[in-house]
């Protein structure tokens, strides 16, 4: 479930942009409700185990507002609780600076099922948060676009391509297939 980067259920949880004056405005509670219920209904549907939600603390894409640094962390608290209490098989947290070491640990105290993490992560960076235990998994987005053979390049300790972000989520193909396999650049050119 995509509860993140500025879509709706991230908009619920903004008080910013979520000004209803119903119960799915106002307190954290009742800004939250409306995502909890899109989570419990398809545990209710799928099965816990087959149910996952993105997150994105802090997050200021497209028209959210960023608010107070507490209620931010005081909202997703409440969430990583309520999550623990749904029992979905993992919590997707896209990390930005604004998240600390120390949130994220406030969050797995209260959320003890699987973490998975996701942003910026390179290879040296993704095995230190496995390591020191402060996720269970790390996710690659924007590198599997750059890398369409990531996995290798991750077991080949090779340097991984820097994607070109003038092209990302645009109406082309250029940025999205043309980047080359570890194996087209490392053969060598025929004249």
């Amino acid at each position: 479930i995509h509860g993140a980067n500025g879509y709706l259920l991230e908009q619920f949880l903004n008080p910013n942009i979520n000004d209803r004056k119903d119960h799915y405005g106002g307190s954290i509670e009742n800004r939250s409700r409306l995502l909890l219920g899109v989570v419990e209904a398809v545990t209710k549907a799928i099965g816990a185990e087959k149910t996952a939600l993105r997150i994105s603390p802090f997050s200021t894409l497209g028209d959210l507002a960023a608010y107070a640094e507490n209620e931010v962390k005081t909202t997703y608290l409440y969430l990583a609780a309520e999550l623990e209490k749904l029992g979905i098989v993992y919590l997707h947290i896209n990390l930005n600076p604004l998240i600390s070491a120390v949130f994220l640990e406030e969050i797995r105290a209260l959320y003890t099922g699987t973490l998975l993490l996701t942003g910026g992560f390179d290879i040296l960076s993704a095995e230190k948060a496995l390591q020191q235990s402060r996720t269970d998994l790390v996710g690659f987005g924007r590198n599997f676009i750059s890398n369409p053979d990531l996995v290798s390049r991750i077991q080949a300790e090779s340097e991984l391509i820097i994607p070109d972000f003038t092209t990302l989520y645009t109406a082309d193909t250029v940025g999205y297939i043309d980047y080359p396999s570890l194996k087209q650049q490392t053969q060598p050119t025929t004249n």
